[in-house]
């Protein structure tokens, strides 16, 4: 959310990512678009704005639920496919 009022803040504002789960992670690493869920649909309100940075700390992860862990494989695939679907066919 944070990002989002970045970049509809007199035509962005610098700010940093800190994402503290598996699939926050990926898409800080290679997302463009930073958005906010409505009601009515996922990420209807969005806008493309990169960070500053981003710092991943992979030590956030173990104080997560494995529930938590799991959500974020399947993007780790899906982006995988997109970006190296030459990996997933050796």
């Amino acid at each position: 959310m944070l990002g989002f009022a970045a970049a509809i803040c007199q035509q962005g504002v610098n700010f940093i990512q800190l994402p503290t789960t598996i699939l926050a992670m990926v898409n800080s690493s290679v997302g463009r678009k930073i958005g906010v869920n409505h009601p009515c649909s996922k990420n209807m309100m969005h806008a493309f704005h990169q960070p500053q940075c981003g710092v991943i700390d992979t030590d956030t992860l173990s104080m997560l639920p494995n529930q938590k862990l799991q959500l974020g494989i399947p993007e780790i695939i899906k982006d995988g496919l997109i970006r190296d679907a030459y990996f997933f066919q050796r």
